[in-house]
């Protein structure tokens, strides 16, 4: 995540806060240690990959080429919904992150269902008796609760500050529920006029200067399980330009036109991204905080990325690349397992 001292990092961040006691105070994660590369968990996870490359996986480019990932998309996708939404798994099965413990026996069911999908067993004929290898490691695996600060911050012995990867992940959730605890407040800006005499001798007005006007419009953002937030009720396109900020939805559906065009029901949503990162200069970690704009689609099919709403209290779960891992998940969902299961709503998002 650090940089050599022969590279340069030009981007010019919305925000950089700079990581102190203070701000990870009362921050914690559990983390499941799976082990080295050759300890039984990762050696049981590469021989699943390795079959979900021989069974073959079609995708819309054509034939998918990793096989890690439907074994990782399915299993981190299940788990945030039916734990509180904050789960990261590594990749390679390195670790596991959570803000909250996670039972056990949920742990075996998930990845006695994954093997189970991966080996294309009918879902009614899945053996929960005879448990996988896998999900039984997994279940048995005991998880440890670490202090971020600890992990994060410069030690004492005056050693560069080397966070783990797990870290990464957990720090930005915490601030993602930090930051979205309390609305933005976005100040409307006025210009300063001036009078100047035009060539023709005419007096007229330019803008000289812009300055903060009492017009204060609250923004709630929303944390997603990525550790981004979103502003899920304030749309930004063409049909709300002319209402009120902050939108009200009641008043934004009425605006709705009867047949509209595919650019006025085109919108958007805005999105702060969290990131940690390490500098030379820098003893401690950095947190790099930017704005961007969450393009919204209005059809799932063109969708790299489906945002959905479980409701108040918790995070908008985040699927990524849901073409490609729909068909593993929708297993899931048609099985009618009360683990995986949709919300009340659900955003399409192009990037």
């Amino acid at each position: 995540m650090g940089r050599s001292n022969t590279q340069r990092d030009l981007t010019a961040h919305t925000t950089s806060i700079r990581c102190t006691s203070e701000l990870l105070d009362g921050m914690t994660a559990l983390v499941w240690d799976f082990g080295d590369y050759h300890s039984p968990i990762r050696r049981a996870w590469r021989e699943l990959g390795s079959t979900a490359a021989r069974n073959g996986k079609r995708t819309r480019d054509g034939q998918e080429s990793d096989p890690f990932l439907i074994p990782y998309s399915i299993a981190v996708t299940v788990l945030q919904q039916i734990t509180d939404g904050y789960v990261h798994l590594d990749k390679y099965m390195a670790f596991m992150v959570t803000l909250n413990p996670v039972e056990p026996e949920i742990l075996r069911k998930v990845f006695t269902y994954l093997e189970g999908i991966i080996r294309k067993v009918p879902l009614d004929e899945i053996p929960f008796m005879d448990q996988p290898t896998l999900a039984r490691l997994v279940a048995d695996a005991t998880p440890r609760r670490h202090c971020l600060a600890e992990n994060i911050l410069q030690p004492e012995d005056g050693k560069p500050a080397s966070p783990d990867s797990w870290a990464y992940e957990a720090v930005k959730w915490h601030m993602a529920k930090m930051l979205a605890s309390k609305p933005f407040l976005d100040q409307e800006v006025e210009p300063v006029l001036e009078s100047y005499e035009a060539a023709n001798g005419e007096i007229k007005e330019r803008t000289a200067d812009w300055r903060p006007s009492k017009n204060v419009a609250a923004v709630q953002y929303r944390p997603t399980s990525t550790g981004e937030l979103i502003a899920w009720d304030q749309p930004i396109g063409p049909v709300f330009a002319d209402l009120a900020h902050p939108v009200d939805l009641g008043e934004a559906a009425k605006t709705r036109p009867e047949n509209p065009t595919r650019s006025q029901v085109q919108y958007a949503l805005s999105r702060l991204s969290v990131k940690m990162a390490t500098y030379t200069a820098e003893p401690n970690p950095v947190l790099n905080l930017d704005v961007h704009i969450r393009r919204v689609n209005n059809t799932v099919i063109h969708a790299r990325t489906v945002l959905v709403d479980q409701g108040t209290g918790r995070p908008l779960m985040s699927v990524l690349r849901f073409p490609r891992c729909a068909g593993g998940a929708d297993q899931l969902v048609r099985a009618g397992w009360r683990g995986f299961r949709f919300a009340r709503s659900a955003v399409a998002c192009s990037a």
